[in-house]
């Protein structure tokens, strides 16, 4: 006898509290303070303390997830100031003073700097970090040059503590983003439990069960947080939708590949020559506005695009 599938035994709340964290927090908290109002019967007792710990574990979940994401932005914008000292400041004072040593034009120099700044203010954020490293090694002993050095010394220490607490708090975040998300899961199933316990009790007044799930709620959230696991140099699309002008995207980059972001017009996604995109770093967090990844009314498609071997695994949250 061949098996037929009946869609009454999957979990409909499952797909609702997985489209943004943010309403399933609100769901949860909704569904939990129904059930406690209404505890003084034994039925809805008995639901509440089946549902109640699953809430409380993810409000608590939700709470780090949220604490490490907020926290972040200031360590990675750190990270990006002081590239942007180094492009900008620093290496303009460390050329200044080598050359109030030795001429542009010496073997001296040239091996100092032999590339001049262009490696302190172009390409990846470790070939910055490794050219730092290589004028410590070319400075050496050279007493002339003792105080310049002293600075260099201070300012690599700076960068690379900024480094990896950034780094850190990401892997964190990676932590606590799949402990947030096993919560939830969790707790959709803890919601299904609830809604037969309630189909039970009022399954001649089936209409009394609107009064303990924010129906409302559930049926007016839109999906906001995409998530990818980017396994091949493809692009991926996450999402289509039209988004308002305010509206901005978290990006979070937890892998060490640096990941493309941007939208097309869906008929093709493939990144057009001269099209802004989004070049998110490894082991990032950031705030990026939808120009940055070239979003018009034309083209509302998002793709991501891993651009090394090796997973990245990726999540684009629009707020």
């Amino acid at each position: 006898m061949a098996y037929i599938f009946w869609s009454k035994t999957i979990n409909f709340f499952l797909a609702i509290v997985l489209r943004t964290k943010v309403g399933a927090k609100a769901i949860f908290d909704a569904l939990d303070a129904n059930l406690h109002a209404a505890d003084a019967d034994a039925d809805i007792m008995e639901l509440y303390l089946i549902f109640h710990p699953l809430c409380v574990d993810m409000d608590a979940k939700y709470l780090v997830w949220d604490s490490l994401k907020s926290s972040n932005l200031s360590n990675t914008l750190g990270v990006k100031d002081l590239l942007a000292e180094l492009s900008s400041t620093k290496i303009r004072i460390w050329d200044n003073d080598i050359q109030r040593i030795y001429d542009i034009t010496t073997t001296r120099y040239k091996a100092l700097l032999p590339h001049r700044r262009t490696p302190f203010q172009e390409g990846k954020a470790s070939l910055k970090v490794a050219a730092i490293a290589n004028l410590l090694v070319a400075i050496g002993s050279d007493a002339s040059l003792a105080t310049t050095k002293t600075d260099v010394l201070a300012f690599q220490l700076q960068l690379n503590t900024a480094i990896a607490t950034s780094s850190s708090q990401n892997t964190s975040i990676g932590t606590a983003t799949t402990d947030l998300q096993a919560s939830i899961i969790e707790g959709a199933a803890g919601m299904m439990c609830v809604y037969g316990g309630l189909i039970k009790k009022y399954y001649k007044t089936l209409i009394v069960v609107n009064d303990f799930f924010p129906v409302a709620l559930m049926k007016k959230i839109m999906q906001t947080d995409f998530t990818a696991t980017l396994k091949k140099l493809l692009p991926k699309k996450l999402f289509k939708r039209k988004l308002e002008a305010t509206q901005y995207l978290v990006g979070t980059n937890l892998s060490g590949n640096i990941v493309l972001v941007y939208f097309t017009n869906g008929l093709t996604k493939v990144l057009g020559i001269g099209d802004p995109y989004i070049s998110m770093p490894s082991l990032s967090l950031a705030n990026y506005t939808l120009a940055q990844a070239g979003y018009t009314d034309a083209k509302r498609c998002l793709y991501v695009k891993n651009t090394a071997a090796g997973d990245a695994s990726v999540e684009v949250d629009i707020v």
